[in-house]
């Protein structure tokens, strides 16, 4: 796979109520800054309904209405020249050591791990919907993952399609466990700052655990793929 970056950096924005000078720009010009001393190259590829532009930036146009973040990131997947694929959010922020997260993606810790893939944790200490009377397992919530990895394992999709906005997280996390008996890799020493304001799209929640439930029956009935 040819990669012209070491980096991508993933951004979906709702720019319908989501102005840029409110959110995806303070979003891009954080990256930027914390950029500026890496060793790594890096691309910000952005998706949304109106232009969003910036140093660095990819500006991809949803060109239909997704009702959700899930689509909007895979749809950004086929656009990104990075051997690594950050998840990013137009309302948070990386600190300045990020980047040891990628410093540990290519150590020897991953030299015998089928998927190369870890999770930033936050500073708000907020988990994931982790729904109770499964096997335990870990929740990628801000995943970090080689663009190798997604499209040998993942059928080239950061989230599985079946989610709107929530639980995705939670199937990427069962499915590694459960699939490689692969513990999740949650770093701290870097993590992802979420304002207190931040919106959240909760109107699918029910859906999407709904869509959770019938993935793992699915795969605990012999159907072992990701999507």
């Amino acid at each position: 796979m040819s990669n012209n970056v070491d980096v991508s950096f993933l951004i979906g924005s709702n720019t319908r109520d989501r102005p840029p000078e409110k959110y995806a720009n303070k979003s891009i010009d954080n990256i930027n800054e914390i950029s500026k001393n890496s060793k790594y190259s890096y691309e910000i590829v952005v998706i949304s309904e109106d232009p969003i532009s910036g140093e660095n930036v990819t500006w991809v146009k949803e060109e239909e209405f997704s009702d959700g973040l899930v689509a909007a990131y895979n749809s950004l997947v086929p656009h990104t020249n990075g051997k690594y694929l950050v998840y990013a959010v137009d309302d948070c922020f990386f600190d300045d050591q990020l980047y040891t997260a990628i410093d540990l993606l290519e150590s020897y810790v991953y030299n015998r791990r089928a998927m190369k893939l870890l999770a930033l944790g936050s500073d708000n200490g907020l988990g994931s919907f982790m729904p109770r009377g499964y096997p335990k397992y870990g929740v990628y919530r801000y995943p970090i993952v080689s663009k190798d990895t997604v499209m040998r394992y993942m059928d080239g999709h950061l989230f599985h399609p079946s989610f709107k906005n929530h639980y995705a997280d939670n199937w990427l996390g069962y499915w590694v466990t459960h699939m490689f008996d692969e513990t999740m890799v949650e770093v701290w020493n870097t993590t992802i700052h979420i304002p207190d304001d931040a919106p959240s799209y909760n109107h699918h929640n029910q859906s999407d655990a709904q869509a959770f439930d019938a993935l793992v029956k699915r795969f605990h009935s012999g159907y072992h793929r990701y999507i």
